[in-house]
C-alpha cells in the first residue's frame, strides 16, 4: 500500500498554499522596493556626475536637478516593480488555472 501524499507541486514547484501565498504578496507589491533601489542609484550617479563635472550651475540649481533625477528615478522604479509583479501575477494566476483545468480533465 503506498503511504498517502501530501500536496502536489505545481508547475513553479509550488504546493497550493505557497501558491495562494505568492498571489496575495504580487496582488499586494507596491513598487516600493524597486522604487527605492532606482532612486538611490539615480542620487548617486547624479552626486557623482555633479562632483566630477568641470562646470557647474548655482547651487539652487543642481540642487534641483539633482532633486529631479532622484524623483523621476523613483517613479521609474515603481512603475517597473509594479509592472514586474503584475506579469508575475498573471502568469502565476495562469498557471495555476492550466493546473485545475488538467486536474478537473483527469477526473472525468
Amino acid at each position: 500500500m503506498a503511504a498517502p501524499q501530501g500536496p502536489q507541486p505545481g508547475p513553479q514547484g509550488l504546493i497550493p498554499s505557497q501558491q495562494v501565498r505568492q498571489i496575495q504578496k504580487l496582488r499586494h507589491a507596491c513598487g516600493c522596493t524597486s522604487g527605492m533601489v532606482v532612486m538611490l542609484l539615480c542620487l548617486a550617479g547624479y552626486m557623482t556626475y555633479d562632483l566630477h563635472a568641470s562646470s557647474h550651475g548655482g547651487l539652487v540649481h543642481r540642487l534641483l536637478v539633482g532633486l529631479g533625477i532622484t524623483l523621476a528615478g523613483a517613479v521609474v522604479g515603481k512603475l517597473a516593480g509594479l509592472l514586474w509583479a503584475h506579469a508575475r501575477l498573471v502568469k502565476l494566476l495562469r498557471l495555476q488555472a492550466q493546473t485545475h483545468a488538467g486536474a478537473d480533465e483527469t477526473q472525468s
